[in-house]
């Protein structure tokens, strides 16, 4: 009795884990970032500062907002004027709303 209910917590996890693994990032404009904190989103637009080193600060323009974008141990090859696409995290640090980038797409 107890293994079965063992195994069907352990296929339970399982599922859980490879659901979250295969949803889509919601796809938002910067100026919406702030109500969707804690969701995973997809976020564009025109890199308007970049300071990169053991960590990369992006400030992007989507046209409507500007929204900044942080990449922990990573330097992103980009530059001011580049059109940018990130995937990542949207989080709220000392008041101001980030995404903490995971990819770029």
């Amino acid at each position: 009795m107890k293994n079965a209910a063992f195994l069907l917590f352990a296929v339970g996890l399982l599922t859980i884990y490879f659901v979250s693994q295969s949803v889509e990032p919601v796809p938002l404009l910067l100026g919406q970032l702030e109500e969707n904190a804690g969701r995973v989103v997809k976020v564009e637009g025109e890199v308007v500062s970049i300071a990169s080193g053991q960590h990369s600060f992006i400030e992007l323009d989507d046209g409507i907002s500007r929204g900044k974008i942080i990449f922990f141990n990573r330097e992103v090859p980009s530059s001011e004027g580049d059109w940018l696409c990130v995937v990542g995290k949207v989080s709220l640090y000392k008041g101001e709303v980030e995404v903490i980038g995971e990819e770029l797409c």
